[in-house]
Parts: C-alpha cells; sequence; structure tokens
C-alpha cells in the first residue's frame, strides 16, 4: 500500500512517496512458500522442505528445546549445530539427504548436547557427522558415506551412542572415537536383549579407531572390507569388543598399540555384548594384533586371519588364550 507524507522545510511543502518494502507475508524476506519450507510448526517439532526452497540452517533458528526438525528432499548444505542448542533431534525420515557442497567442512557439525541425528543420508563432507564436545548425542539409523575422512567423528570430549547406521566408503575411517571421547557402537543399555548392528564397511583406513584417551564399547556390528584394521585401539584408549562380525579388513580384525587395550568377548556368557566375535572370511592379516605397550584380554572366538590367529610384539602383555 502506497501513502503520501507531506512536511515542511524551509516554508516549501514536500510531498514523499513511501512504499512499504515487500515482505511477503512474514515481514521477513522470505515468501510465504519459503517459510514453509524452513521450519514451519508441525506436530512434534518444525519441519524443513529442502525440495521446496528450505534451509536446515534457517529453519534451526527456530527450534527450542525438546523439538524434533523433520528434515525432507535434499539439502546441500553444510550444518552447523551451535553449542546453544541442548535437546534437539534432526529427523529424516530415512529419506532427508544433507549432500555438502563443501568437502572442506564436516557435513553435520555439532556442538549442542543431547542431539539425535536420525534416518538421514549424509555425504560430501570433510567428515560425514563431527561431533565437537558434544554430550550424550545419539547417532542412530544414518547412511554415512562418501564423505572425504570419517563417517563419523566423535572427539573433543565427546560422548555418542551411535546405533543401526550403515557407515561406507568414506576417504579415512568409518567411526573415530578421539581425543578424550567416548561412546557405545551397536546397542544402548547393557540390559537390552539384542543388538542395534551398525554397518561399517569398505572405508578407506581403520573401520573403527580408538585413540587418544578415549574408550568404546563396541558390541554386535558387522565391520567388514575396510581399508586397514577392522577396530584400531592405541594411544591410552581402551575397548570391550564383543558379538561382532569383523571379515576381510585390510589389515588385522582387532590391533591395540601404544599403550591401549582390547578385551575381547568370549564363550556365550547370558549378557550378549560380552560374547566373542566371529569372522565368516579371514582378515587380510591377522585377527589380533598387539604391539608397543599395550594388553590384550578375553577370546579370540571365531576371528579369522590369512596370517595367522596373533601378532603379539614390542611389549605387549598377551593373555587371549
Amino acid at each position: 500500500m502506497r501513502t503520501i507524507a507531506l512536511f515542511m522545510l524551509q516554508g516549501v511543502t514536500m510531498a514523499l512517496l513511501m512504499v512499504p518494502l515487500s515482505t511477503g507475508a512474514h515481514g521477513n524476506g522470505e515468501s510465504s512458500g519459503h517459510a514453509d519450507a524452513n521450519g514451519k510448526r508441525v506436530d512434534g517439532g518444525r519441519a524443513v522442505d529442502c525440495n521446496k526452497g528450505g534451509v536446515i540452517a534457517r529453519a534451526l533458528e527456530k527450534l527450542r528445546p525438546g523439538d524434533t526438525l523433520f528434515i525432507s528432499g535434499a539439502c546441500a548444505e553444510n550444518v552447523e549445530v551451535g553449542d546453544g542448542f541442548h535437546d534437539i533431534t534432526l529427523d529424516g525420515g530415512g529419506t532427508g539427504v544433507v549432500n555438502a557442497p563443501d568437502p572442506s567442512i564436516d557435513a553435520l557439525r555439532i556442538y549442542g548436547d543431547q542431539v539425535t541425528v536420525r534416518g538421514l543420508t549424509i555425504s560430501g563432507g570433510r567428515d560425514g557427522i563431527n561431533l565437537r564436545g558434544a554430550m550424550g548425542a545419539v547417532i542412530e539409523g544414518n547412511i554415512l558415506e562418501n564423505n572425504a575422512a570419517a563417517g563419523l567423528n566423535v572427539h573433543r570430549i565427546s560422548w555418542a551412542t551411535v546405533k543401526d547406521n550403515v557407515i561406507r566408503n568414506n576417504g579415512t575411517f568409518g567411526i573415530m572415537v578421539y581425543e578424550n571421547s567416548s561412546a557405545r557402537i551397536g546397542f544402548t543399555e547393557n540390559a537390552q536383549p539384542t543388538p542395534n548392528p551398525n554397518l561399517i564397511e569398505a572405508n578407506g583406513n581403520f573401520g573403527i579407531f580408538v585413540s587418544r584417551s578415549s574408550q568404546a564399547d563396541i558390541a554386535g556390528n558387522t565391520i567388514r572390507l575396510n581399508g586397514g584394521n577392522g577396530i584400531q585401539v592405541d594411544r591410552n584408549s581402551q575397548a570391550e569388543i564383543g558379538s561382532n562380525t569383523i571379515d576381510q579388513n585390510t589389515g588385522n580384525a582387532v590391533n591395540a598399540a601404544f599403550g591401549s587395550g582390547v578385551n575381547l568377548g568370549a564363550g556365550t556368557t547370558a549378557r550378549w555384548q560380552l560374547r566373542a566375535n566371529t569372522s565368516t572370511a579371514a582378515n587380510t592379516r591377522f585377527a589380533l594384533g598387539c604391539t608397543t605397550g599395550g594388553y590384550t584380554s578375553g577370546s579370540l572366538g571365531g576371528l579369522l586371519g590369512t596370517l595367522g590367529p596373533k601378532s603379539i610384539v614390542n611389549g605387549c602383555i598377551d593373555t587371549v588364550p
């Protein structure tokens, strides 16, 4: 709507035509269609549709603790969830896609606590998901593939539960637990009767890498066809490893090094997380490797290596029969 403003300046009447800036129905520069796509209110939270012009970063601004952001369509973004966010869920419903345009930046970087990422396909970033000082994260039911470095990087004093994911074809590691961080990989609670298995395959180096004073409980997963050891634990770290199938990795099935230890599952104990690991096809080197002040305990179970059952060198303390 146009209006005419009249005012006096040194005795001269001036007329000023005033035309309001068009802001659509929402007054923020977005058309109503894009505003609806960028975090409209729905049952349980908000929704963003990248196929209709939606942008995850804009929709995040509208979230409150307890909200879920339902993500649909193919989103060409490198997304950051800052440390001001907590207790939110990003839910792709099994069809949402984040395809990062910049491979030098993580596709999804999370600083906030109690953030759940569910049902997304995430690719194209440096890491697929990068947790930085993020506590209580849940990474569930995603496909993390074709990222330049790790599929999932849990680091800088982060803690995460990782379950029911497919993590494949990433440039370095499938899962990296690093720098005083910890993770449960394949389950949530010790008391649950069955696993939530991850498939970790065809990554460029280790399937799972636990390093620099970190800890992981790894149970019920399939770890295969990775370009290094299936599971590598080093630099003063520790892992509990049970009920996994570890196949055809280009290295050892499990390897401990540099003051680190692995406790392998044994037998048919009532807690499935503590049962023996197995291979259905041999890994390229040994079933178990240990070097440079590491330690091993438990049982080889059914783990297989083409070069033999064990390679124990350089001061490793080995109690695996």
